[in-house]
């Protein structure tokens, strides 16, 4: 299955995280947009993605071992809904590249990275992930859910 990998940072969210701020939103009103700060997914690439309905994307807490799997319906642009993403970055919606429409969040296992291949080169994600700095990779995954 193709997918994508999206690394996420705590680095200019509240002191209680990323993840924390995009639940509470998720909890409340059923689902939530989280941005992809910097250049966005490719709009060819989240149309193939998306073309059958919803995915599963891994989300990656960058310097950590955190991995988490979230249930995306939609991947756009810009943020329809201002009031559905984190306050901490509605003043700053320019600088993301793509919103993704985030309908779940669980823990991933901690191997999960190791069943899964960068489809531009074949390599294990998680021997790449180290040893590059992208954002996000799109990867093939054997069954991980």
């Amino acid at each position: 299955m193709t997918t994508i990998a999206l690394r996420f940072s705590d680095s200019f969210s509240t002191n209680k995280g990323t993840l924390f701020e995009h639940e509470q939103i998720l909890k409340s009103n059923g689902y939530v947009w989280w941005g992809k700060h910097g250049s966005g997914i490719n709009e060819k690439t989240a149309r193939n993605l998306l073309s059958k309905g919803p995915i599963k994307i891994i989300l990656m807490r960058s310097g950590t071992k955190e991995r988490y799997i979230a249930t995306v319906n939609d991947i756009v642009r810009k943020c329809p809904e201002p009031h559905l993403i984190p306050e901490y970055y509605r003043d700053d919606k320019a600088f993301y590249g793509s919103f993704l429409k985030i309908t779940k969040i669980e823990r991933a296992d901690d191997n999960i990275l190791n069943r899964c291949f960068v489809k531009s080169n074949g390599r294990n994600l998680g021997e790449m992930i180290n040893k590059t700095m992208a954002a996000y990779f799109v990867i093939e995954t054997v069954e991980w859910m």
